[in-house]
């Protein structure tokens, strides 16, 4: 009888496992929290991780800093963002008290896909709480199969714009109600 008994707990157990891996693997839009989050950024395995940093402001309006690194032969590389030919290798977090002007999401379109990520911003408008379109930038994660000289061996590379269909204070809400920011 006591072993009958455990076969519940048992299963419940291992579904709870099973659903948490799927959610962190699965399509739903997610952003790291403060610290190191490991990741499945290639969706094949390849360990990779993202490093997120508060820089306090001692107001409102302190930020959050990200970078992403994957590894590749033994070693630690990080993983640059292209928007128009310009560089950047770290992502930013940033709004006021009342609302996020700034922040991004990572999602997958299928299973073992690799991660995209989306950027949105609102602009400042007159005042940090103004409620104004936010903007949706998707980027594509790309390998440099030639190893082409300058270039890393994964980036994001930007891919599509939208803009919402209504008008937000904070862009996590548009993150929310906006189905666009997936185009």
């Amino acid at each position: 009888m006591e072993r009958t008994g455990r076969r519940p707990i048992l299963l419940a157990s291992a579904l709870l496992v099973a659903a948490a891996t799927a959610s962190a693997a699965g399509q739903d839009p997610f952003r790291p929290g403060n610290g190191i989050t490991k990741l499945d950024l290639l969706g094949d395995g390849t360990p990779s991780m993202t490093v997120v940093g508060k820089r306090e402001n001692f107001n409102a309006h302190s930020f959050d800093v990200v970078s992403l690194y994957v590894r590749v032969d033994r070693r630690w590389e990080i993983v640059p963002f292209f928007d128009a030919g310009k560089e950047q290798d770290q992502l930013a977090s940033s709004g006021g008290a009342d609302c996020l002007l700034h922040d991004f999401r990572f999602f997958r379109r299928k299973p073992h896909a690799p991660l995209e990520l989306v950027v949105a911003d609102r602009d400042d408008g007159d005042s940090f709480v103004d409620v104004r379109p936010v903007t949706f930038r998707r980027y594509a994660l790309v390998r440099n199969v030639d190893s082409e000289p300058g270039a890393p061996a994964w980036s994001f590379q930007w891919r599509a714009t939208r803009v919402s269909e209504k008008s937000y204070c904070d862009v996590g809400d548009a993150f929310g109600n906006e189905p666009r920011w997936r185009e």
